[in-house]
């Protein structure tokens, strides 16, 4: 599978990123466990990211992609472990400077574009509502339906346009381009590279990872709630002598055997979340709702959720 993106300069978040950020954490999660019931969800992962760049999160279903972005986001509770972000504990400082895409619609089916926009001018004081408008025209969204009126991937291109027009210091993209057609990836792609801040951290999951390879920076490759491998996207080709795309398969298919399994924990018995690959034996988890925060501007306003 090839992918049509076009390459962007390493400068724009590798080189003047890192320099200007050379020394500081950008994220540093240590020991971090969650449990869906006697399902884990995330194992005592343990992780450290660079201040700026793209890092590429992959993995199977069920590795643990959507759990980690809802804590890094700040919209998911009961977990243990540590979680620093630029310094701070997952907190109201955090959440401040997280601009966060969660995997399902959220708006309204009532809203237009405009309603859309007010909402999140309403609720994040770094929201940019010139850029959300030209990201939306960049995607060429009609703003004069109902969302009820949109396809799938014309609300997922509303929301990613709403989500990079914050000036947010940490992006948090979970699976932005699975709902739109190939032609359209590319697109996406490039307005997303156009609109983040060059100094800030953005995270996408993803399984469809030649579509992005060209643009990460760094990979991470989750499996039942552990790292399994990461690395600088260059270092990690050139040790290993193909793709990220490549890579990812051959490290998928190595651990085939205990694809779909119900595994024991190292220690305590836990059935972990295994691979879905297969429909025996699966521990299915328990979802919660995906709940996203929006706090008024204005302290003396109600603090208000859109849950999907």
């Amino acid at each position: 599978m090839t992918s049509d993106v076009v390459e962007r300069p390493m400068v724009a978040a590798g080189g003047a990123a890192r320099s200007a950020g050379a020394g500081r954490a950008g994220i540093t999660i240590t020991g971090l466990t969650k449990r869906y019931g006697n399902v884990v969800g995330l194992d005592g992962l343990d992780l450290a990211l660079p201040p700026g760049g793209i890092v590429g999160l992959m993995g199977d279903n069920g590795a643990g992609k959507t759990t980690l972005l809802k804590i890094l986001a700040g919209v998911l509770a009961d977990w243990t472990g540590t979680v620093d972000v630029f310094g701070d504990r997952i907190g109201p400082a955090t959440k401040a400077i997280t601009s966060f895409l969660p995997d399902v619609d959220f708006l309204p089916d009532r809203y237009q574009v405009e309603d859309a926009i007010s909402l999140y001018a309403d609720f994040f004081a770094d929201f940019d509502r010139a850029r959300a408008v030209a990201l939306i025209a960049g995607f060429d969204l009609p703003r004069d339906r109902s969302l009820k009126e949109y396809s799938k991937g014309m609300r997922e291109k509303l929301q990613i346009a709403l989500t990079m027009a914050r000036q947010a210091r940490l992006y948090l993209l979970d699976e932005p381009i699975s709902g739109v057609d190939p032609a359209s990836r590319s697109i996406i792609m490039e307005n997303i590279l156009a609109n983040y801040e060059s100094d800030a951290l953005l995270i996408m999951s993803t399984h469809l990872i030649a579509d992005i390879e060209p643009v990460v920076d760094h990979v991470v490759f989750l499996r039942a709630g552990r790292v399994m491998l990461q690395g600088q996207a260059d270092d990690l080709r050139e040790s290993y002598g193909t793709s990220i795309d490549k890579l990812f398969r051959q490290e998928y298919r190595q651990a085939l055997p205990q694809v779909g399994r119900r595994s024991a924990g190292p220690s305590d018995g836990r059935p972990h979340v295994d691979d879905p690959w297969t429909d025996s034996g699966v521990v299915p988890r328990g979802p919660e709702p995906t709940t996203v925060e929006l706090t008024r501007k204005d302290p003396r306003d109600v603090r208000e959720t859109v849950q999907a």
